[in-house]
């Protein structure tokens, strides 16, 4: 169900939705700024994370999940039956109902950065080719190989770092 994006070649992105936006957002200039690719990397990698944790969550919540759980708790009420030890199937119910609780609250927070991270990037990535050209490309020889580095030249990017920057360099010889 992946696609490759035609500016990352070496990179098997995730959702086609993520490839559409990319695809959408990113102009042709900027398909090898150094910039952009490493803010599509962490981009997939951020929304492909939030798609485990909502699996994750859906998991959690499903009927068969819900099932799995009494059974495991009337297992171990009875396991603590064996032992001696006492306890009441609601007070069980009331402590797994509190884990349960907690547990939910705890994947909703992360699914909530999750969700705030991601649409971080996606604003980014949206902001850093506007006025942009493309990336400047220069290069310097030393000791007879050609080195050569990409920089951004988004007048956004260079207003959010301040100057502009040097992502990699790529050695060609």
């Amino acid at each position: 169900m992946s696609e490759q994006y035609d500016g990352l070649p070496e990179y098997n992105l995730g959702e086609p939705e993520d490839i559409a936006f990319i695809r959408a957002t990113v102009p042709e200039a900027c398909h090898t700024c150094p910039v952009l690719h490493d803010l599509v990397v962490d981009y997939i990698k951020a929304s492909m994370e939030r798609a485990r944790s909502l699996t994750m969550g859906e998991h959690m919540m499903s009927e068969r999940m819900e099932q799995l759980r009494h059974e495991v708790l009337e297992q171990q009420r009875l396991a603590m039956e064996e032992q001696g030890v006492h306890i009441s199937k609601q007070d069980i119910e009331r402590l797994a109902d509190q884990f349960d609780q907690e547990k939910r609250r705890d994947i909703a927070e992360l699914i909530d950065r999750q969700d705030k991270e991601v649409d971080v990037l996606r604003n980014t990535i949206t902001i850093v080719p506007i006025y942009c050209d493309g990336p400047m490309k220069i290069g310097a020889s030393r000791h007879g190989i050609a080195h050569t580095a990409l920089i951004c030249t988004s007048l956004m990017e260079n207003i959010r770092s301040n100057s502009a920057i040097i992502k990699h360099g790529v050695v060609e010889g």
